[in-house]
């Protein structure tokens, strides 16, 4: 079987957990499937920063073109024209879109499967202009049609197919993320001469600088901690993630509440400082309003890190209970009293046996193979349908 993976809307570094998606998706291939031919369409940058990231065998063929991803208009343009001719051109018998990014038109002997990771543009309008919004939804409806499968990464993400769009619930499969940990962490020691952290004195969080991500509420914490000179927990916030901190008005309220010695944002973090910071923190804070998974909080549970979080969206999902939960996520108070009374002692009383279940449960080799026998069960449906 020839399996053709559509990343040429791929933006390396801007993309967050889809980007963390498609890598470690294709390390559970890798480790899964050695006899079947993976064809990546991939845009030039892509496909230099997955060279830098991963050793792919060589089952798994590069067709690169000279596109820009960032340039969105113009990328929707060639993609809508190329992508059938590309998956014709090299004789796949599935076609997989790890994101909704683009619309996909019908094509003739060749299954398609789109991953849809959520919603969010539909519950957060004001997150993009008319034209975005008219491309979301163009682009969502012409997914779920012309695609032979949906693929959810949560039961949260299918429910909300299915009640905004009506959409057959068997034409939709549940595959949870993978979620791949580096074996090995960064030198904690630079992070704690470079910012000024102690191990297990600061709390951790790591997130874009949308306004669902609610990261207002842990810097009003902060703020409160101080206040209210709290000295058995840290007075420490540490912000890694995609996206500008300079200006914002993350900025400017860490600016107001006088809490900038209070308030670290680290930009851009690898995987394997990601993991220095997991391990070294007192607990790991994810105050979203929505989510349609939530890798961190999953990332911190597999490492053992105290994680507090919220119940919206998937995150009460997919972290499997596993997990302190907050019912008010405004309310910085609320946090504080969760974090005094419970924090301390919570993943102890869990069985070390619910911690490996997470682990098993986002095995990137388990994910793979739920997709490979996808594939293979939506490319034999083709062909039946054929002769």
């Amino acid at each position: 079987m020839r399996i053709g993976v559509n990343l040429l809307w791929l933006k390396p570094k801007a993309m967050g957990g889809v980007e963390a998606f498609v890598k470690n998706l294709l390390k559970g291939f890798c480790e899964v499937d050695s006899q079947n031919e993976y064809v990546l369409f991939i845009n030039r940058k892509a496909w230099q920063y997955l060279l830098s990231e991963l050793h792919l065998p060589e089952n798994f063929i590069f067709v690169i073109k000279d596109w820009d991803p960032f340039n969105v208009s113009g990328m929707v343009v060639k993609q809508f024209i190329n992508i059938n001719k590309l998956a014709m051109e090299y004789r796949v018998d599935v076609l997989y879109h790890p994101t909704p990014i683009y619309p996909i038109r019908k094509m003739k002997g060749i299954s398609q499967i789109v991953t849809f990771h959520d919603l969010l543009f539909l519950h957060y309008p004001e997150y993009a202009s008319l034209f975005q919004r008219l491309k979301y939804l163009w682009t969502w409806r012409a997914c779920l049609k012309n695609a032979d499968k949906i693929v959810a990464i949560s039961e949260f993400t299918k429910n909300d197919i299915i009640k905004n769009f009506g959409i057959d619930e068997g034409k939709i499969e549940v595959i949870y993320n993978p979620v791949v940990l580096p074996e090995r962490s960064a030198d904690f020691d630079e992070f704690a001469t470079r910012y000024g952290l102690t191990r297990k004195r600061y709390f951790y969080i790591i997130s874009s600088l949308l306004p669902h991500k609610n990261t207002e509420v842990l810097i009003r914490l902060m703020h409160l901690i101080v206040k209210e000179k709290v000295d058995r927990i840290p007075d420490k916030l540490v912000i890694s993630g995609v996206g500008k901190y300079k200006g914002t008005r993350l900025e400017q309220l860490v600016k107001e509440l006088g809490v900038q010695n209070n308030v670290i944002f680290t930009g851009f973090v690898t995987e394997e400082e990601k993991r220095a910071l997991y391990e070294n923190c007192y607990a790991f804070l994810f105050p979203s309003l929505f989510e349609g998974f939530g890798m961190p909080p999953v990332e911190a549970l597999m490492i053992g890190t105290p994680v507090i979080t919220t119940k919206a969206g998937a995150l009460e999902e997919v972290t499997m209970g596993l997990a302190l939960y907050i019912n008010d996520p405004t309310s910085e108070e609320e946090w504080l009293h969760k974090i005094l009374s419970s924090c301390k002692w919570f993943l102890k009383e869990k069985d070390s046996k619910s911690l490996i279940s997470v682990k098993e449960m986002y095995n990137p080799c388990y994910i793979g193979k739920t997709y490979y026998k996808l594939f293979e069960y939506i490319a034999e449906k083709s062909r039946r349908c054929i002769f």
